[in-house]
């Protein structure tokens, strides 16, 4: 009764120990995945670190770039102002002299408007002239004709008569040229007096515009003074920027520095995690081999059964000569071309579309945990697959890696492992599978070899989560 009271006990341990070797696995499988997740992160980013020094480099060239501009602006805004004073005050100079010439014209015009009325008292006086010479003409004339009357007494009245009537004819005479004269200059003072009108209107209006360009220049000059002050502004930024910039780029830099060497650690580590992960493998496989993995020994025993059906439905294919044994091991991979993975045909795929695929259908729906259910041979080729998983591609890679499996060769390290174990009975390992980027499932995997008419064709698998 002890007897069997230890033997009780010692089951309960191993199966104990075979639960905790297969979580164990399992957990390594894991931390090496994250481990390895890390190091592809942290390589990614140390390989970033030269295109961060060429963009630091190029930073700094920029921010040189910018100082020598603030520079150059603040150098011609100085420039500027000083143009700008000497214009203004050239400016303010000739409104001065404008204003002489403005006041200059206008007292011209006033003296044109004196002058023209003194000849039109010149004019009047002419005319008082003329009148006169007309009176005086006619007395003239009626002096000479009582001369005339007078015979000799009055031959000397008859002279002088005659000279009168001469001087007033002269007189006349004269006075005509005079208003002549008074008229001619009379039109063109009027002339010169419109001219010298519309020349002072035209020099006020010079003087408004000569006030706006000095005003405008005053404008000019306070916003050339405001863009300096801004310059400055914009120096005192763009020092601070090129500091802040250093001192990121450093921070940058020393952030590489640490990404590198904890790189360089984590490939260590993982190369533990690695090792530790197939000690896991080796010790989780010969525990299995005990049948003392209450657990995994029912999908131990479906994985054999499963290899033994496929086996015996591919000879029996060969047998009623349905398919030739020379098809079944056909290695001469065609490629298949198109979008998507690599894949590739053999004589053997019909065949195994036909009869092997309802068969894996059948062995992935025994149990709700069973993932997967495929046969690979020897060089990690997939004849077929399940039917869910044997879509046509689409060119789309999450797609095509969760549902495009068949066709392809996938030959890893557990994969050799269990080819180059073909005389065992089965064996037995764990891995990581990532259906699609952003998923990862653990599994644990049963290859049971496949032996066709005596000769090793592969292995038949049967993938499953504990």
């Amino acid at each position: 009764m002890e007897l069997n009271a230890i033997r009780a006990d010692d089951n309960q341990i191993l199966d104990a120990m075979s639960a905790i070797c297969g979580e164990t696995m399992v957990e390594c499988s894991e931390a090496a995945r994250v481990v390895g997740d890390v190091l592809e992160t942290g390589k990614s980013i140390d390989g970033k670190r030269a295109g961060l020094q060429e963009i630091a480099r190029m930073l700094e060239q920029e921010q040189d770039e910018v100082g020598r501009a603030i520079e150059e602006a603040r150098a011609l805004s100085a420039r500027s102002q000083s143009e700008l004073r000497e214009g203004a005050t050239t400016i303010q100079q000739s409104m001065t002299e404008f204003e002489a010439i403005i006041d200059l014209v206008i007292f011209m015009g006033d003296k044109i408007t004196t002058f023209t009325e003194t000849m039109d008292q010149v004019l009047k006086s002419s005319q008082k002239i003329d009148a006169i010479a007309k009176s005086t003409n006619m007395l003239a004339l009626n002096a000479a004709i009582e001369a005339e009357r007078a015979g000799a007494a009055g031959a000397t009245f008859a002279v002088v008569a005659a000279e009168v009537k001469k001087l007033a004819q002269d007189s006349r005479s004269a006075a005509e040229e005079i208003t002549k004269s008074m008229t001619s200059l009379a039109g063109q003072a009027d002339i010169i007096g419109e001219q010298l009108g519309q020349g002072a209107n035209k020099s006020h209006e010079a003087k408004s515009g000569m006030e706006m360009i000095g005003r405008t220049l005053s404008n000019v000059s306070h916003l050339v003074t405001e863009v300096d002050n801004q310059s400055d502004t914009i120096s005192d930024s763009s020092e601070k920027l090129r500091r802040n910039t250093a001192h990121m780029c450093n921070t940058l830099f020393e952030f590489s520095d640490d990404v590198g060497s904890n790189v360089r650690q984590l490939d260590g580590v993982l190369e533990n995690m690695t090792a530790l992960e197939e000690k896991t493998n080796l010790m989780f496989n010969n525990l299995l081999h005990t049948g003392m993995s209450n657990r995994d020994n029912p999908y131990i025993a479906a994985a054999k059964e499963a290899a033994a059906h496929v086996c015996k439905v591919i000879e029996q294919g060969i047998a009623s000569g349905e398919v030739s044994e020379e098809a079944v091991f056909d290695r001469d991979y065609q490629p298949v071309g198109g979008v998507g993975p690599e894949r590739f045909n053999t004589r053997f795929n019909d065949y195994a579309d036909r009869k092997i695929q309802p068969l894996l259908d059948q062995f992935q729906a025994q149990k709700q945990n069973i993932y997967s259910s495929v046969c690979t041979n020897e060089d990690g080729y997939l004849p077929t697959h399940l039917s869910a998983r044997s879509k046509a591609p689409t060119g789309d890679a999450d797609h095509d890696k969760k549902y495009c499996r068949n066709r392809m060769i996938l030959m890893d390290k557990l994969t050799s492992e269990a080819v180059s174990k073909r005389n065992e009975e089965f064996h037995a390992g764990s891995y990581r599978f990532n259906p699609t980027e952003d998923q990862c499932v653990v599994l644990k995997n049963i290859f049971v070899p496949l032996w066709i008419n005596g000769r090793y064709w592969g292995n038949y698998e049967l993938a499953y989560t504990s």
